[in-house]
């Protein structure tokens, strides 16, 4: 994102370096992790040439810091970034850099289920339904604190030029994050199968079995794409 940013902004003259400070600043006071927020604090600083200083009070004045939602919302939080999780942070990124509204596409946004993901996404549909186009800093202020986190780590990797690039890795991240779920059906298809075993409900058992079936042809149709 930082160098996305800078690359719009070749001539490093007093007004191109508020636009820049204007779009990244934000984002940067919305780092939580003293660590990573030192680190990119520190690069911005060298990018522009001025004092490590002069960020930090650009940051310390972000509107982010004094306009974003103060709500408690810690079970938004996930403690361990799961598989399941870190697919969805991939597709939201390569999305972004794609473009945005593709993230809003019925089957891609229902792809957002984890309860950090399935939210920015929801915020990024209510966002882009009222802008123009698309501003990283403007949408990172409609965030609620504890999600912009996970919106700061979405942006931060490498930028693609390549936009066939970006879709090939989208397209592949979501083939794995859909066979990530339904292996995760079949294990607990899998389960209920052996407790109907148990029990002697052979039409419940009928049912269920039939669920694994397709489950299974499912899996194997996309594992063929």
């Amino acid at each position: 994102m930082i160098n996305s940013t800078f690359a719009k902004h070749p001539n490093l003259e007093g007004r191109e370096k508020a636009l820049i400070s204007k779009e990244v600043v934000p984002v940067l006071a919305g780092i939580s992790d003293e660590i990573v927020r030192a680190h990119y604090t520190k690069l911005v600083a060298e990018k522009l040439d001025v004092p490590v200083n002069a960020v930090l009070a650009e940051m310390e004045k972000s509107v982010v810091k004094k306009d974003v939602q103060k709500e408690s919302g810690d079970e938004n939080r996930e403690p361990v970034q799961d598989r399941e999780s870190l697919l969805e942070k991939e597709i939201f990124s390569l999305g972004l850099r794609l473009s945005p509204k593709s993230l809003l596409k019925k089957d891609t946004y229902e792809l957002f289920k984890t309860p950090l993901w399935g939210k920015i996404v929801h915020y990024l549909k209510d966002y882009l339904g009222q802008a123009k186009k698309f501003d990283l800093a403007v949408f990172a202020k409609h965030l609620p604190k504890e999600l912009l986190d996970g919106l700061v780590l979405s942006t931060m990797v490498d930028d693609y030029s390549d936009e066939d690039k970006v879709a090939k890795e989208m397209a592949v991240a979501i083939k794995a994050l859909k066979l990530l779920r339904i292996k995760k059906l079949e294990i607990e298809t899998e389960k209920r199968l052996t407790s109907l075993e148990k029990t002697g409900d052979k039409s419940m058992l009928r049912k269920v079995n039939e669920e694994f079936k397709k489950l299974s042809v499912e899996r194997a149709l996309l594992e063929e794409e």
